[in-house]
């Protein structure tokens, strides 16, 4: 129930590679839910910059992505702040480097913990800014711009009056968006087969993911699966993508895809919060079974962020055929 809440999704919607359908009804759901919950809970809109958005920024326009969350903002009145202007104007007057490639490559690796102190030590010399060492995620000196641009909307916000928005609830911009959008709790009720367990509270996977996954459900065994049956639109697994992690068969409504989708990508040299898509469709009672499948996905991918490629995928880290589940999300009711 918090006074205020900044969203921030303009680099992952995918800047100007975004849906802007998907961008604006997810953006407004959260808007609508979160004005049904408390309307006087305040929200700003946020837009981070990136190595990609730079030249869009440089020619004073800001990526899709941004644009579609700006038709939100301004339909139901939202203040914004936009980090992008004031990082590539340091890049225009050659103040600030956010282009990874422009720093010198060190002996370190990416991922040592050592890296960001071998990038500083390889910047000593360089009098311009270091924005970012990846062209995306800020370092100190990225995020201390960042801090600017918001103390300079909190100036000029700070004489305004509080406000009810539930008046701003009366129409809404897309329809179809996301306003009843709700994730349920995985239970023994939709789980088939005998290696499922729930993970202990003392797991460690338990116990950095329940904040946001609840009760974890984990199971390794082909053709165990999840199944259940929703009335409505969409639907969606909240659960990891990991090392051992495998693949797994969707079926909705009796129909079933050529491939099974992998729960592991090239990112995969540890755990991370994901969502399999399901469902998206036509309203109605929708049947649905995801099965392990018995193979394990390819783990080659991964293979350029390790030392010892070979030897490391052989082991036990890189091996299994591990789901990881949480919640269901939907927009509708789960109907078992």
């Amino acid at each position: 129930d918090p006074d205020l809440v900044f969203v921030e999704f303009a680099c992952n919607d995918g800047g100007d590679r975004c849906s802007v359908r998907e961008t604006l009804r997810n953006m407004e759901g959260i808007v609508r839910q979160t004005w049904r919950k408390n309307p006087r809970t305040d929200i700003v809109f946020a837009y981070t910059i990136t190595e990609a958005m730079r030249l869009r920024y440089l020619a004073g326009q800001r990526p899709l992505a941004a644009q579609t969350d700006e038709r939100v903002a301004a339909h139901y009145g939202i203040p914004t702040v936009d980090f992008g202007p004031r990082v590539a104007k340091l890049v225009a007057e050659n103040k600030l480097i956010i282009d990874p490639k422009a720093v010198m490559p060190t002996a370190v690796p990416k991922g040592d913990p050592r890296f960001d102190q071998a990038v500083r030590d390889a910047m000593k010399n360089e009098k311009r800014i270091l924005f970012a060492n990846d062209g995306v995620h800020p370092r100190d000196e990225g995020h201390d711009l960042y801090l600017a641009s918001v103390q300079a909307l909190f100036a000029a916000m700070e004489k305004l009056p509080a406000v009810d928005h539930a008046s701003a609830l009366a129409t809404a911009l897309a329809p179809d968006n996301r306003e009843n959008a709700k994730m349920v709790p995985v239970s023994e009720k939709v789980l088939k087969g005998a290696s499922w367990t729930a993970l202990a509270a003392t797991n460690g996977l338990q116990q950095s993911f329940g904040c946001r996954l609840g009760q974890l459900w984990r199971a390794n065994a082909a053709g165990d699966r999840l199944s259940f049956r929703f009335r409505g639109t969409s639907c969606a697994i909240y659960d990891l993508l990991g090392p051992a992690c495998g693949q797994v068969w969707v079926t909705v409504d009796g129909k079933r895809p050529a491939k099974p989708v992998a729960r592991f990508d090239s990112y995969c040299t540890y755990y991370r919060l994901a969502n399999l898509f399901v469902f998206e469709g036509e309203e109605g009672v929708h049947t649905v079974e995801i099965a392990i499948d018995k193979d394990q996905p390819d783990r080659h991918p991964v293979a350029f962020r390790l030392k010892e490629p070979e030897k490391e995928l052989a082991g036990p880290k890189y091996n299994g055929t591990d789901w990881y589940v949480g919640q269901i999300m939907l927009v509708g009711d789960l109907l078992d």
